[in-house]
């Protein structure tokens, strides 16, 4: 666990202030071997109770550390193959870390593959609080490969699960080696899931024709988003590497995955091959960003925000102001959007020209600024994810073991 002594052992700070008000973030070393490694998500409770999440680049497999905002502390687990996630994956190799996700019953820390739960129901920086157990099974057989994208538990006791390029999955019990999960949306799968979804689609052209989550390397930081109470899933539509028909925009369902609809954005690029979102994020089930970006496609930069999702096909997106000097290259990404509680304050992180690049908004993602030079003096890597503790406590992650941390953001 993090004790006080360790906020003794701060790394370097530094930064000059970005001009718009934002002071310098300094970085956070992580271990000797897992300084090759990406970091790919931060979960925070208090300044000097965090954990961050990472993905193998060299060396050692992606694990998850309890950290602050000046050190990083114990190795809590890894995804070592023999491990213990290993012993309850059915995975043979090593596992590695894509998210971290608040849900009813703790922090999931979001895996490579499909088929095992972690979880924390405590202290997230205690090992003791965190438990590792099967998912269950799909038709006899163990849940596929692909990356964990999202994972609630509803009220009632129903769960639902999308993995990234995949299915919508619901269970009528939690988590365990005996769970069995039934496929409820997945319409471009053979034979397709509903079974009738092409006569659905005949009389309810509205109806989404599209895999569930968009896919692509990093994987994007929000995948897909499913309230607490599950009442709306929003995931992105024709975007990287997904198949189907529908328009570049969003699918929401509101009926607990049960029918999803498309909405489309209207002002999007329609003469490059992925116009769609890389990745939605929501701070509740009415409240959500969709973003895309992609360095080889010009013209791919925007996000697009709501705040009646919960209206599901008659929810009303709306394109955000950016910089110029973000929207007019041809070699910028974006890879991660996080909000501060308020809901007004928020950041938006990726790269140019493989630079790192820092918006921030305080109009609740109506207009983004481009505050990248209150990271210049920390690193020179890629951004691919972050936390807002609140609106001047935040953490930044990134490539080749970047971990960024400001006490002082709106300063």
């Amino acid at each position: 666990m993090i004790v006080s002594a360790m906020l003794a052992g701060c790394s370097a700070t530094g930064g000059d202030d970005d001009g718009g008000g934002g002071s310098g973030f300094h970085a956070v070393k992580l271990p000797d071997e897992q300084a090759p490694n990406d970091v790919r998500a931060v979960y925070c409770t208090a300044p000097n109770k965090c954990i961050i999440a990472t993905r193998v680049n060299v060396g050692d497999p992606g694990a998850v550390f309890a950290a602050s905002d000046t050190a990083v502390g114990d190795k809590l687990f890894d995804g070592k193959y023999m491990g213990p996630l290993s012993s309850v994956s059915g995975v043979l190799g090593d596992l590695d870390f894509v998210g971290l996700e608040p849900t009813r019953n703790g922090v999931v820390a979001r895996i490579t593959a499909s088929s095992v739960y972690a979880v924390a129901s405590g202290d997230v920086t205690a090992k003791a609080s965190w438990s590792f157990v099967s998912m269950g099974r799909h038709n006899g057989d163990s849940l596929p490969l692909n990356a964990m994208a999202a994972l609630q538990q509803g009220s009632d006791g129903k769960w639902l699960f999308i993995n990234e390029q995949g299915a919508v999955y619901s269970a009528d019990q939690p988590p365990s080696a005996t769970t069995l999960w039934t496929s409820v949306w997945s319409p471009d799968a053979t034979p397709s899931i509903p079974a009738d979804f092409e006569d659905q689609y005949a009389a309810d052209p509205t109806l989404c024709d599209a895999d569930v989550t968009a896919g692509g390397l990093p994987e994007p930081s929000s995948m897909a988003y499913i309230a607490q109470d599950l009442s709306v899933i929003v995931t992105p539509a024709g975007g990287l590497n997904q198949s189907g028909t529908a328009k570049p925009g969003v699918c929401i369902s509101v009926d607990k995955g049960a029918h999803f609809y498309n909405v489309a954005f209207t002002g999007v690029p329609d003469d490059v091959s992925s116009p769609g979102p890389l990745g939605v994020m929501c701070s509740d089930k009415d409240t959500c960003w969709a973003y895309n970006g992609l360095s080889n496609q010009a013209g791919t930069v925007y996000i697009y925000y709501t705040t009646n999702a919960s209206a599901g096909k008659a929810s009303t997106w709306t394109r955000a102001m950016l910089p110029a000097s973000v929207t007019t290259g041809d070699d910028t990404t974006l890879s991660g959007i996080f909000f501060a509680p308020d809901k007004m304050h928020g950041w938006t992180v990726g790269n140019i020209a493989h630079h790192p690049l820092v918006m921030r908004t305080t109009d609740a993602g109506k207009t983004w600024k481009d505050v990248s030079g209150s990271v210049q003096a920390a690193t020179d890597a890629d951004l691919y994810n972050g936390f807002a503790l609140d609106n001047d406590h935040v953490w930044l992650a990134g490539r080749f073991g970047t971990l960024l941390a400001t006490r002082t953001a709106q300063q």
